[in-house]
């Protein structure tokens, strides 16, 4: 294959965030469709043109995201998914998709100091009233999107004429999503064997939520990417309570694979979660990835944070003994990320991630560089570079 080819156009559809219809959540959203069912995506002019461009070997301009997070040294979403999918058959003309990605909407429960409005409703009462150097973020409040019951029945039938064809739902918070809540309910009703991955910040798991995920083919990929205090500043929500959840999808027997978000605000509290995570009595099929970096918004990127203030981090990853949670593989691509990143020394750009921390403590009230003395090194670095 060549080597900037993508697997995803010729087997999958994706639901963004804003609601277009596109063959994965990356693509630009200005270069996608309004299609309101996978049915008719698959039959799209769309579809064909973007398979073109691969089969010629170029890059459709919808594929932006993917080569800017390559050039700096990032993994991105066409790497992830040629790799997770490498050992299966390629087959380039098939009559229906093999794998359905859906966002079902930016509704969610929690702010976290990565998102925005555009993938969360919990971040609309401060985007309103941002200051101009996060203006930009005005635009988020535009999004208002959900998914609607004739995209969700028509993903059924799909499901139910392919039991071989997988889904992947991610937000917002898929368990905060009515329609969400119904595709997977009538999963389990009616037994359906299609296999479920689900995006979810484990915030609300109850009881219900437990019997009904006993009965599909699902796992759970929590989004969990600091402990204690910590976690509670990136995530404003209780990490007790989310420590409970995740015990009970483990008690329960739900496949789990941990997915925590790198950023400048946790980066050097890696050391700390992965221990936490070793500690959790993960079943052997379990798994966690530790291939996703916040890429946007950019100052929330670790391209932004200079090579030497993570050295010893590094470091201390290196020696701890993570083999019942990655393969030594993964964690060397890991290391590798974090060791080789494109740097990032423009001005403007850690100018705002600077005034993020600010405006990000002002929300939460607290001042993260009192829970990390790495982090309050870091803003000393920033002061001095702008």
């Amino acid at each position: 294959m060549p080597s900037n080819f993508c697997r995803m156009p010729y087997e999958a559809v994706a639901v963004t965030s804003v609601g277009k219809i596109s063959p994965c959540c990356a693509f630009d959203n200005s270069k996608a469709n309004n299609l309101q069912t996978v049915s008719e995506y698959w039959k799209s002019d769309l579809k064909k043109e973007v398979i073109e461009h691969f089969d010629a070997n170029k890059w459709h301009p919808g594929c932006r995201s993917c080569w800017e997070q390559e050039n700096n040294g990032l993994r991105s979403k066409r790497q992830k998914y040629n790799s997770n999918n490498s050992t299966l058959p390629f087959k380039k003309d098939i009559a229906e998709p093999v794998f359905v990605e859906v966002a079902l909407g930016n509704q969610c429960n929690v702010a976290c100091v990565t998102c925005g409005s555009d993938f969360s409703t919990g971040w609309r009462q401060y985007d309103r009233n941002m200051p101009e150097l996060f203006s930009d973020r005005l635009e988020y409040l535009k999004v208002n999107f959900k998914i609607d019951r004739a995209f969700i029945e028509n993903l059924l039938e799909s499901m139910k004429n392919n039991p071989q064809l997988k889904i992947e739902l991610i937000g917002g918070e898929p368990f905060f999503n009515k329609e969400g809540l119904f595709l997977l309910n009538e999963m389990a009703k009616n037994k359906m064997p299609n296999e479920v991955a689900l995006t979810s910040n484990c915030t609300l798991i109850n009881d219900n939520t437990i019997d009904m995920i006993k009965n599909l083919n699902i796992h759970i990929n929590p989004s969990i990417d600091a402990v204690g205090s910590m976690y509670e500043y990136i995530r404003n929500y209780d990490f007790n309570i989310i420590e409970q959840n995740v015990q009970r999808l483990i008690d329960a027997n739900v496949h789990l694979i941990l997915m925590p978000v790198f950023s400048v605000f946790n980066v050097w509290h890696i050391p700390e979660l992965l221990r936490w995570m070793l500690k959790l009595d993960l079943k052997s099929r379990d798994k966690v990835k530790l291939n996703n970096f916040v890429h946007g918004p950019d100052y929330c990127a670790i391209n932004n944070i200079p090579h030497e203030l993570l050295k010893d981090t590094i470091q201390e990853i290196k020696e701890l003994d993570t083999t019942s949670l990655v393969s030594a593989e993964e964690k060397e691509s890991f290391l590798d990320h974090l060791i080789n990143y494109k740097q990032v020394d423009k001005e403007s750009t850690l100018k705002r991630t600077l005034e993020w921390i600010n405006k990000c403590n002002e929300i939460r009230g607290t001042r993260i560089q009192s829970l990390d003395d790495d982090l309050d090194l870091y803003t000393e670095y920033l002061n001095h570079a702008i």
